[in-house]
């Protein structure tokens, strides 16, 4: 069985040490799926004042999930993701620094969707739903939830894609019949030779 699990996140120290805030889950196989917004594990005010504004501007025109937002404690993080993720034989994300920090959290391979061509969830039509968060109700936030299902949609898409046949048809276009050197052309005078004897 497969997943998606995508998440988004703030900065912390900007070198791809992450504090993710929302988190989902979809099984393209299965037909599941599971979200969680984590709660912040310290202040802000301990970040340096540049990753500060980043994240501010991140969670008012990116995420639409504030810094304060989260029901679930984030020293669950770890244990959820290994116990939601133990039963998949693969495990999908999108993006190279999202494969690598999952990896190290999960001390397991995890596949970049890029390299089956995947593109950004944005660029994806496929219909799909939103979580509960009240801010996801707007198209302008970026839900890893609705994300997620975009992206299993696609593995679902890639695996219908060996099915299709990419060739134009085979189309019957019959050649005019002409007169040629092989065929003979039977005249009014050669009448008289079939029928004397």
């Amino acid at each position: 069985m497969r997943a998606i699990i995508h998440f988004s996140a703030f900065d912390q120290t900007g070198d791809e040490d992450y504090i993710v805030k929302e988190v989902a889950i979809v099984s393209p196989d299965a037909n599941t799926m599971q979200n969680w917004v984590f709660q912040a594990p310290f202040d802000p005010s301990e970040l340096p004042l540049t990753i500060q504004l980043d994240n501010d501007y991140l969670a008012t025109h990116v995420f639409g999930i504030d810094w304060s937002d989260g029901d679930v404690s984030y020293s669950e993080l770890q244990r959820i993701l290994v116990k939601y993720t133990k039963c998949i034989d693969t495990l999908y994300t999108h993006g190279e620094r999202r494969q690598r920090y999952l990896q190290q959290l999960l001390g397991r391979t995890v596949v970049n969707l890029e390299d089956v061509q995947c593109p950004k969830a944005i660029q994806l039509l496929f219909p799909a739903s939103h979580c509960a968060h009240y801010q996801h109700q707007f198209p302008t936030f970026r839900c890893a939830l609705y994300e997620a299902q975009c992206y299993a949609k696609y593995l679902q898409y890639h695996d219908l894609a060996q099915y299709i046949s990419h060739d134009p048809p085979c189309v019957y276009n019959p050649s005019p019949i002409t007169p040629s050197s092989s065929v003979r052309t039977v005249h009014d005078d050669d009448d008289d030779e079939c029928t004397s004897t």
